[in-house]
């Protein structure tokens, strides 16, 4: 990302690789403030997103942009961990969302709540892609009756699969093709905003300040 914005004119006043065991960002954060950039970019997972957020909250600096490649993207254990009122205007990386008509979305959708209870909105990325890969094997074994790991990835490298995901390919040194959606917390959901084929709504910019 950071490539593909300075090609496009986007200059970069701080840039940091921390360790993935980090857990005190105040530091990192300070000198984000220091920078005062317009857009923050985080390559979070989980728990270094929240962390980061509540950081930036206390230290009240509140980007224009804010995109967290994980973390962000749980609609349940997000809000609770930042508050809601902070989520607003945060984007992130999605694969699934509520109301996808991709093959087996419905399915999965009603299955997911009579098991758990909960909304179509509280379901998260990782409970949509546990469920393809069990429709990608599913279809493998369809196809030829077997499902060893050795029939799988030869399977898999032909043709497309249809799963709640969308249509599945890989290449032939196991890359999958294809890009994840982007999206966003609009009125305390998650909600797909590109490409212009999915997005449910237009994307909020600048970002909402905190709200606490």
């Amino acid at each position: 990302m950071r490539a593909r914005f300075e090609a496009a004119g986007i200059k970069t006043v701080y840039k940091q690789i921390y360790p993935a065991e980090t857990q005190d960002f105040s530091a990192i954060m300070a000198k984000v403030v220091a920078a005062n950039p317009d857009v923050l970019v985080g390559g979070t997972q989980n728990e270094d997103a929240y962390a980061q957020v509540k950081t930036l909250v206390q230290l009240k600096f509140s980007p224009k942009f804010m995109f967290l490649s994980n973390g962000a993207n749980s609609p349940l254990e997000f809000p609770t961990k930042v508050g809601t009122q902070n989520t607003a205007g945060i984007m992130s990386a999605g694969d699934w969302f509520p109301g996808s008509t991709a093959a087996g979305s419905a399915d999965f959708t009603a299955a997911y709540i009579k098991a758990n209870g909960g909304t179509a909105d509280t379901i998260d990325n990782s409970s949509a892609e546990a469920y393809a890969c069990g429709q990608i094997l599913e279809a493998v074994a369809k196809k030829t009756g077997k499902i060893d790991n050795a029939t799988i990835i030869a399977t898999l490298h032909q043709g497309t699969w249809p799963t709640l995901l969308g249509d599945l390919s890989w290449g032939p040194d196991g890359a999958p093709s294809g890009s994840f959606n982007l999206i966003q917390w609009q009125g305390d959901k998650l909600v797909p905003v590109y490409p212009d084929s999915l997005a449910k709504a237009k994307p909020i910019y600048p970002k909402p300040s905190w709200g606490g």
